[in-house]
């Protein structure tokens, strides 16, 4: 998603929710607050690693595999033949998988054929963690100065969070954690112009039409843009809101492995993301992982990664370095879960 925050205002009056702060959108328009919590450097604490570690040349493949595809734009046959692969490969892997399908109302007054994308792991535990991504892609490249009516590949944005997320389904099959997972693919979230409500179109259904009735989870963590050369991951203003523990427990296992350089303890503006649905309509707090960096002439005083919404997200601007990072970090935040 990537829109205007101030529209989100009229959704959360109409969701009967107040929040005491206002967030920042996608597309960076308009200045807001930051969390005046300030920045804290932890001092790494060691202790034993429980996950088989992360195969970022696994995930680097899983990103080849969605861009073969071609454009995972619903109501195309690329992004029914990509999402039939994914339920099949999620499936072999033991993922007890359900398919979530609806057909939603574009801002242009398309209707879109979606299909939510759940996979299960150890369905029987009472404790239960969500990892999440959109696996659609951009319609159009509205931040390129060429071919801007056309379907971007997408290899970033977000491919990369599936490909993280599809690796992570294969160590589980190998070795299973201690807790239920349970691995949301989103639909629809990147069709979306101007305001907030025309974007995360398949969260925003599933948060109020859950997969199971009385779903709940203990946190979740949400992946976007997580593969890009030089990303960082600053903390970002709705996480911190809603799940600042969630958000420095990562943050403190990712800078004990040693990947500081990438997760910095800044805080940013808040941002509309799949996160934020999941946190206000189905009450389950949800943080967000995104690429954000520094950007003195933009507002706030932070961007999205230099290819954003362009034909120049594709699988050259993907680091494996990058992907390690993040796969390894949240692999094992799971695996230490008790």
């Amino acid at each position: 998603m990537k829109f205007n925050w101030k529209s989100l205002l009229a959704i959360i009056l109409l969701l009967a929710f107040v929040s005491p702060f206002l967030v920042k959108c996608k597309n960076d328009n308009h200045t807001t607050n930051q969390t005046d919590n300030p920045p804290v450097k932890k001092e790494p604490v060691k202790t034993e690693r429980k996950s088989p570690g992360f195969s970022a040349d696994s995930a680097y493949l899983f990103i080849e595999k969605q861009l073969s595809f071609g454009p995972r734009v619903p109501n195309m046959k690329s992004h029914k033949a990509c999402g039939d692969w994914l339920v099949s490969k999620l499936k072999s892997y033991g993922g007890e998988v359900m398919e979530q399908t609806t057909t939603v109302t574009a801002y242009d007054r398309t209707k879109l054929n979606i299909r939510n994308i759940i996979a299960s792991f150890n369905p029987q535990a009472g404790k239960r963690v969500m990892l999440s991504a959109h696996w659609d892609s951009r319609p159009w490249a509205d931040e390129d100065t060429e071919r801007q009516k056309e379907p971007i590949p997408a290899a970033n944005d977000a491919g990369s969070g599936v490909a993280v997320l599809m690796e992570i389904a294969r160590q589980i099959q190998a070795k299973s954690p201690n807790v239920g997972v349970d691995i949301m693919l989103w639909d629809a979230e990147d069709y979306g112009k101007d305001t907030a409500e025309t974007y995360c179109l398949g969260t925003q259904y599933w948060a109020n039409n859950k997969h199971k009735p009385g779903y709940t989870a203990a946190y979740g963590i949400n992946l976007d843009m997580v593969g890009a050369e030089g990303a960082l991951f600053p903390r970002e203003g709705v996480s911190m809101h809603f799940a600042p523990d969630v958000t420095d427990k990562l943050w403190g296992i990712a800078n004990e492995l040693g990947y500081g350089n990438f997760f910095t303890y800044d805080v940013t503006p808040e941002i509309t993301d799949d996160h934020l649905f999941v946190n206000m309509i189905a009450k389950i707090k949800m943080i967000d992982v995104i690429d954000r960096r520094a950007s003195p002439n933009r507002p706030g005083g932070f961007d999205f990664f230099p290819y954003w919404h362009t034909h120049k997200d594709n699988i050259q601007c993907i680091s494996k370095n990058t992907l390690n990072a993040v796969g390894h970090s949240v692999s094992e935040m799971i695996y230490r879960e008790q």
